[in-house]
């Protein structure tokens, strides 16, 4: 239901940039460093995962881990914990 009280918020997007496919893999090597062998898988998701698109320039990283409890050691870096799906996943969303 569309709350008629909500601000409205505006969304930039840019046109596709090849260096963010570049700036994911530096991030999931940072987060797979961090998080070792808790970290199953890494995904790049979102609109600047898909090529020649225009898309918000964020870019959002969905790593797989074992263990929820143990994710919290990221607060302590850069990046932004948006929430976690209920697959043992946890969400983030770093700006490019």
């Amino acid at each position: 239901m569309i709350d008629p009280n909500e601000k409205i918020r505006f969304v930039e997007l840019t046109e596709y940039n090849p260096e963010w496919p570049r700036i994911f893999s530096d991030a999931a090597k940072e987060i797979k460093s961090i998080l070792k062998e808790n970290c199953v898988q890494i995904h790049h998701i979102g609109s600047t995962a898909i090529p020649n698109i225009y898309a918000k320039p964020i870019i959002d990283i969905l790593p797989v881990v074992k263990d929820m409890g143990l994710v919290d050691s990221l607060n302590h870096f850069t990046y932004l914990s948006k929430g976690h799906l209920k697959l043992n996943a946890i969400y983030y969303s770093g700006i490019s």
